[in-house]
């Protein structure tokens, strides 16, 4: 053990709360005192107060220097602290393509899939008026004598059907 409490171990490690070595003093020198802060922060004396007037001149002349450098920057380019301008200008660059590419984006396929149904559609109605000529032909006899009237519209559809 050593005068510290600390533990010395089998090859010169040293174990428990190792302080530092404080610095050496010089025999003969006063030690200086430190004088503790007032507790309410209001030190008065008058080595203070020409330290005080100093940094608040540092002060004022470092603000002084910081307007002038902010008023050339401005004086050289007055959209230099426009940040959200410049962000926005940024998003709205890089969104554009994106909703370009949206508008110009074109289904592959949906062309083909409506006619495709186009043609079902009409497989569908030829299907429908074959049944229907087989049951008029089975009733045509009770209706032998009388007028058929055909509509324009349906005339229209049938030479369509005709085409196909």
């Amino acid at each position: 053990r050593n005068k510290d409490g600390s533990i010395i171990g089998q090859k010169g490690v040293q174990y428990g709360l190792i302080k530092p070595a404080g610095p050496a003093k010089k025999p003969g020198s006063a030690p200086v005192a430190a004088r503790p802060p007032s507790i309410f922060g209001d030190d008065d004396s008058d080595d203070d107060v020409g330290a005080q007037v100093a940094r608040q001149a540092d002060k004022k002349r470092s603000a002084a220097k910081v307007q002038q450098q902010y008023e050339a920057a401005l004086a050289e380019d007055p959209t230099v602290f426009d940040y959200d301008g410049v962000y926005d200008s940024i998003q709205a660059a890089r969104t554009q393509p994106k909703q370009q590419e949206k508008i110009e984006r074109r289904s592959r396929y949906i062309a083909q899939l409506k006619e495709q149904a186009e043609q079902r559609k009409r497989e569908e109605d030829i299907r429908f008026e074959r049944r229907q000529l087989k049951e008029r032909q089975a009733e045509d006899h009770l209706f032998e004598g009388k007028d058929k009237f055909i509509t324009g519209a349906y005339r229209r559809k049938l030479e369509e059907d005709k085409k196909w």
